[in-house]
């Protein structure tokens, strides 16, 4: 799941927040049918530290975002955009990377890595999709493959990832 939440500076500052509340209510069936809710409550902390928030952002949870919403321009017939999205993604990862090993930060490398590693197997899925494509209507086998990217969790990029023997987590 990937929540944005927008707030408007002087909203922080004049309560003086430090951190932001949320709450995820998940409402599921249980193994004998019963309807189930459940609720997490949290804070967010405010930060203006740009280090800060790099050292502890889930890089995985960006590239996933980021694959699932290139899917809805496959979707809606925009297959250059999707794949320019990724791309650029992966480059801004990577340079991301090189600049925090440089300046000797102390970030969580092993989910930059997989990230970049997440994209570069959707890169190449997609090439074996234009491949495909060649023998069928092109919009609507994008629109579907684009439907379909667009449900991608992090689960199916690391069993997707196990099968083709490419998953590598550093541990």
């Amino acid at each position: 799941m990937f929540v944005e939440i927008e707030a408007k500076p002087k909203d922080i500052t004049e309560k003086k927040m430090d951190s932001v509340p949320v709450q995820f209510q998940v409402e599921y069936i249980d193994e004998i049918g019963r309807k189930k809710l459940r609720i997490f409550d949290d804070h967010i902390k405010i930060t203006n530290n740009e280090e800060d928030f790099k050292t502890t952002y889930d890089q995985r949870l960006n590239a996933i975002f980021n694959i699932q919403s290139s899917g809805i321009h496959d979707y809606s017939g925009k297959r250059e955009k999707s794949k320019t999205q990724l791309q650029e993604l992966r480059n801004d990862l990577m340079e991301e990377i090189k600049n925090m090993k440089t300046a000797n930060v102390n970030f969580a490398d092993e989910n930059f890595v997989e990230s970049v590693q997440y994209l570069e197997d959707e890169l190449e899925e997609m090439k074996l999709e234009e491949e495909m494509a060649e023998q069928a209507p092109k919009s609507s086998y994008f629109a579907s493959v684009g439907q379909s990217r667009t449900r991608l969790s992090h689960i199916q990029m690391q069993k997707r990832l196990k099968k083709k023997g490419k998953y590598k987590k550093n541990k």
